[in-house]
């Protein structure tokens, strides 16, 4: 048994043997599955690599508002345009949609 859990990353007992893995067996990294119910061929042991204890919570630290970006404009908008004048440019022409939709089968 001590040749095969040397040897073996991955450990899958089904035996039924209570305490056929021994801790002392174990090597660092090894997955062991000891599916044996009710009594599983090892039981959990503390972990052989000390856990650091959990942080200590302490008051969130204030956070600075974000700063604005600054922005260049290579190509300023003219100050003579209004907004309906700008918003007509940007608007696509539809005129003729409802000839096209009435063509299809929908």
């Amino acid at each position: 048994m001590d040749e095969i859990m040397q040897k073996c990353d991955i450990v899958i007992a089904t035996s039924g043997v209570s305490g056929l893995i021994e801790p002392h067996m174990i090597k660092k990294g090894q997955i062991i599955f000891a599916l044996s119910n009710p009594n599983p061929e090892i039981t959990p042991v503390q972990p052989l690599i000390p856990v650091a204890p959990p942080p200590i919570a302490t008051p969130p630290q204030p956070v600075a508002p974000p700063q604005p970006t600054p922005v260049v404009a290579n190509d300023p908008i003219p100050a003579e345009n209004n907004v309906d004048e700008l918003l007509a440019a940007d608007t696509p022409d539809v005129s003729g949609i409802e000839d096209l939709l009435d063509g299809l089968d929908i």
